[in-house]
């Protein structure tokens, strides 16, 4: 078989990987032999589209469910302040805190490790004695407190 022919293959491994199949599985399928169809997966190429491969599908759902979470969020914000119910009001009030504090976290974490990365590539193109060199703004900055600018309106009494 050709090297290029091999490597189509390989990557249909990844794709069949990526996807849930298994390496056995594929291999009977295409008529390879298992154990250079295990020798394939564990090869740093294999796994690293393998990966690249998760990661689109995942970035992809993300994307759909970032075009459905404000309809979400006022769905559940309806539900805290219009349920007749206490106890749908009590468990949507609970949703919306969880939520809200779920993804501020996130947001901080995520804002927090681009400005390690934008430091740490900074220090990697300058001298340690370079007066812009300070790792110690890394912890100070990233501890600040993260705020949306949004006011919220306070939820109606029962």
């Amino acid at each position: 078989m050709s090297r290029r022919h091999n490597q189509v293959r390989k990557s249909e491994l990844a794709r069949a990987l990526a996807s849930g199949g298994t390496v056995a599985a594929w291999a009977k399928e295409k008529q390879v032999a298992e154990s250079t169809a295990y020798k394939w997966a564990r090869s740093p190429k294999v796994v690293d589209e393998i990966e690249a491969i998760r990661r689109a599908v995942l970035d992809q759902a993300i994307g759909r469910l970032s075009g459905k979470a404000n309809c979400a969020a006022e769905q559940i914000t309806r539900l805290a302040e219009a349920a007749v119910s206490e106890a749908v009001r009590l468990q949507a009030s609970r949703a919306v805190l969880a939520e809200l504090m779920t993804v501020s976290s996130f947001a901080a974490l995520e804002r927090r490790l681009v400005e390690v990365e934008t430091r740490l590539q900074d220090s990697v193109q300058s001298p340690a004695g370079d007066s812009r060199h300070d790792p110690a703004g890394v912890y100070r900055r990233a501890t600040d407190d993260w705020q949306s600018g949004e006011e919220v309106a306070p939820c109606p009494a029962p």
